[in-house]
């Protein structure tokens, strides 16, 4: 019983110590029946253990292949951003329904920053923002 037994020393005990003590106080059959316990129980701790690290491996793995993602995306990103420029302001003229959007670059930059440049300068050329009707 608990009472019967000394007080437990001031230094902290590990957990298996704590049921060793606690086992030597009982009876045979009882300390089968806790031992075929602890077994279980620790069958079961090694399992969720093994489980935890097929876990930590697999975010590992997923970690890497995100970091890779990302760099592809940013590596993809850049590549697009190469060579953009985007021109607005009041010199851009209203937009029409029969012009080229080319046109409309090569003439702004020509007329504005007085720079001659031929329409194989232009890669593609876009208009930003809603059509007009």
């Amino acid at each position: 019983m608990v009472g019967d037994r000394p007080p437990r020393q001031s230094h902290p005990l590990t957990i298996s110590n704590m049921i060793q003590d606690d086992i030597s106080t009982l009876s045979g059959e009882s300390k089968v029946m806790v031992n075929t316990s602890i077994k279980a129980v620790q069958l079961i701790m090694d399992r969720k253990d093994e489980h935890i690290n097929q876990l930590k491996t697999e975010v590992v793995t997923l970690e890497n292949r995100v970091s890779q993602l990302e760099n592809q995306i940013d590596d993809v990103s850049q590549y697009e951003r190469r060579d953009t420029v985007i021109i607005s302001g009041p010199s851009i003229p209203q937009e029409t329904n029969s012009e080229s959007a080319a046109d409309v670059v090569l003439d702004t930059i020509r007329e504005t920053l007085k720079i001659n440049i031929s329409r194989n300068d232009i890669n593609v050329p876009h208009r930003l923002g809603s059509k007009t009707k």
